[in-house]
Parts: structure tokens; C-alpha cells; sequence
């Protein structure tokens, strides 16, 4: 089941890794279950240099992403994409060409296409065909074994990056295949605000190291990179272009004090799990939001599922399904319509709101915790 365990700091190639902090036996998948589920010990380490968060224990990736499971929907996705495609229109032209690594299923491709004429090509082994002028190639992009067969002068990806177990390599071929002046460009999350804010979706066993703009443009540096152009999407999403030139200045930014962040948010999952327990005692219907890591979190830190009906989630392939390492079914928002004595815990970040906001247009009546 595990890959290897890093022994290199994916950031500085120290091999000065302390442990902070093991998850025993947790639900390898953040999605619906099925017929075999598996768990594995998720341990966290520090770097000494740099104080990077990270993995130690890596999972086989084809376990870990063998069925698509964030299908990116509702309104904050669809105003993400519409930015992030408005932000690479602002630093392409239509005689450049694109490459997008993930993204198979189009919703960025179709946003980008709408503002400009390019040429484009998506690797992804997850794929939805949209209609759309696309070439695909049915396969994960692999450092070791890419050989470069597509006309491109652009690199994209959304919420990817954070996902690579070496991104030295991966940064190193981008520089090998892109030529001076073209460009790299990422969406990604900020995961050092994310754990800072108590998110769960910050750290697991696919982001499984502290993925931010300070840690990104410390090895973009190293591969001839330049950050041209950075955008804040919100506190916890950044859009970085990055342009390739024979000369780079190394940035000398100051790392983020890891540990302490880490340790808060260790100690308030502990302390919430308590709170969350008290506030939704005296419920008759009990649910919690989100059929993924979210509630995988807080069944960790001490809810118990048989306190609760089920689990409520907005994407329709969830429905009827259990969540991955629970007896947990998953009912669609509506489900609260007609409930008297209802509550939904609701804990999924920078989601929190909209999905509140949605729960209330079936019920007033419902109670949501936060």
C-alpha cells in the first residue's frame, strides 16, 4: 500500500524531518465507500530547515486516485474558474498554446476557451468530453517518463500541484520542456492559511505536503522561474504565474512558524470535537456535511456516527453511497426539508457559507453549527 516513506524534505532536500503527529489507521479515501475500504497511518513530520509540513508515509497513488471524488461544484468553484481563466487570459494571447495538467473534467478549459481561440491540450486520466476544441491525453503526466509530443508554450494546473509527492521533478521538467519566456502558471491552495484557519481539508493523504506561494516560488526559483504575476483569489487560494528566463534572483522569504500552526490545530480538532458534541446533544435529527475529508475529521476527533442520520453532500454521485470508512449514508441537502428537530454540522471552510445558506432555503427551521 505505501509507496515509500520520504526521507527528503520535498521543499529543501533536507533530510532533517521531525515527526509531529500520527493519525492511526485513517480512511485512506476521501469520498463513498466501497467494497474495500483500507487505512493506514497518516504521519506528519517537519523539516528543520525550512519548516515544511509533510507526509512521511506516501500511498500508492493509483489506490489513492482511482476514482474521481471533488467534482468542484457550486458557486465558489464556478467564480474560482471564471477568475483563474480571466487571470491566464490576461498573460497569454491566442497565438500561444496550452497545456493543462489535470483539469479533465473541462469546467477551467471551457472558461479559458470562452475568453480566447487557443490552442489547448489536457492530461488527465479523469476525463468528461464538454463539446469543447480540446485535445486529450489519457494519461497522468510523469516527469520520468514524459517525452514531450505536444505544441505548447503555456503550463496550467488548478489545485494540482499540491498533490505531487517530488515537486522538484516536476518543476525540473516543466524547465526542461518550456523554453526562456514561456510560462508556468498555478492555482493553488494556501495551506499554510488553511491549517492556521483549523481547515481538514489542508492536510491529507493527497495534499501530503504544505503546499503555499512561499514554498512554490522558493523552488520555481531554483528551475529558472520568476514569479511575474500573483493573485489573490481569498485568503486560501492563490493564482501564481511564473515565467521562464536564464537569470532568476532566489527570493530570501521568511518561512512560516509551521509547528505552532500545526500544534493549534491539532489541539482545537481535540477541543471541537467536545464543543460539537454539546451543541447538538439535545437534537432528534442529527447530520453532518460533507461526504469527504471534512467529516472523515471529525468522526477522528470524536463524534460518533451513531449519534448522527447521516451525511449530507450537494454532488448527486454521492447520493445513497456511505462515506468512505463509516455506516454513514448520504442524503442531498433537501433531505432536511421536511424535518422538525433538525441539525447539520457544517465545518467545510471556505464552503461553509454556501452550503449554509443552502440548507436554509429548504428549512429555516434548521439548526447549523459552524
Amino acid at each position: 500500500m505505501k509507496t515509500h516513506t520520504r526521507d527528503q524534505c520535498i521543499i529543501c532536500k533536507s533530510s532533517q524531518l521531525e515527526h509531529l503527529y500520527t493519525y492511526e489507521k485513517f480512511p485512506i479515501y476521501m469520498g463513498i465507500s466501497d467494497d474495500t475500504e483500507l487505512y493506514e497511518d497518516q504521519v506528519w513530520g517537519i523539516c528543520s530547515e525550512c519548516q515544511c509540513i509533510q507526509l512521511l508515509e506516501l500511498l500508492d497513488p493509483d489506490i489513492l486516485y482511482k476514482t474521481p471524488h471533488n467534482p468542484a461544484i457550486g458557486k465558489m468553484w464556478e467564480t474560482h474558474n471564471k477568475s483563474y481563466a480571466n487571470f491566464i487570459s490576461s498573460v497569454c494571447t491566442e497565438d500561444d498554446a496550452i497545456l493543462e495538467i489535470g483539469g479533465g473534467n473541462c469546467r477551467l478549459a471551457k472558461e479559458i476557451l470562452a475568453n480566447k481561440n487557443i490552442k489547448y491540450t489536457i492530461y488527465d486520466q479523469h476525463q468528461y468530453e464538454m463539446g469543447l476544441d480540446v485535445k486529450f491525453v489519457d494519461n497522468f503526466y510523469i516527469p520520468e517518463t514524459y517525452k514531450k509530443n505536444e505544441d505548447y508554450n503555456i503550463i496550467i494546473s488548478s489545485h494540482w500541484i499540491e498533490h505531487v509527492y517530488n515537486l522538484h521533478d516536476y518543476i525540473k521538467s516543466f524547465s526542461d520542456n518550456l523554453d526562456n519566456g514561456d510560462l508556468v502558471i498555478f492555482s493553488l491552495p494556501h495551506i499554510t492559511n488553511m491549517v492556521r484557519s483549523n481547515m481538514p481539508n489542508g492536510l491529507n493523504f493527497e495534499h501530503t505536503y504544505q503546499c503555499d506561494p512561499y514554498y512554490i516560488q522558493k523552488v520555481m526559483n531554483q528551475y529558472g522561474f520568476y514569479l511575474e504575476k500573483i493573485e489573490h483569489f481569498n485568503d486560501y487560494n492563490d493564482f501564481m504565474a511564473f515565467r521562464k528566463q536564464t537569470i532568476v534572483n532566489i527570493v530570501d522569504l521568511k518561512p512560516p512558524q509551521s509547528k505552532d500552526i500545526f500544534d493549534g490545530f491539532i489541539k482545537y480538532h481535540q477541543a471541537n470535537s467536545i464543543s460539537l458534541k454539546e451543541q447538538v446533544k439535545h437534537y432528534k435529527n442529527k447530520f453532518l456535511f460533507g461526504c469527504h475529508v471534512f467529516s472523515q475529521y471529525l468522526l477522528y476527533f470524536g463524534l460518533n456516527e451513531d449519534d448522527f442520520v447521516g451525511i449530507i453532500d450537494n454532488d448527486p454521485n454521492k447520493i445513497g453511497h456511505k462515506l468512505y470508512g463509516s455506516k454513514l449514508v448520504t442524503y442531498p441537502s433537501s433531505v432536511v426539508k421536511d424535518l422538525d428537530d433538525v441539525t447539520v454540522i457544517v465545518q467545510a471552510g471556505i464552503y461553509t457559507k454556501e452550503i449554509t445558506d443552502y440548507l436554509l432555503s429548504f428549512n429555516q427551521e434548521c439548526h447549523i453549527v459552524t
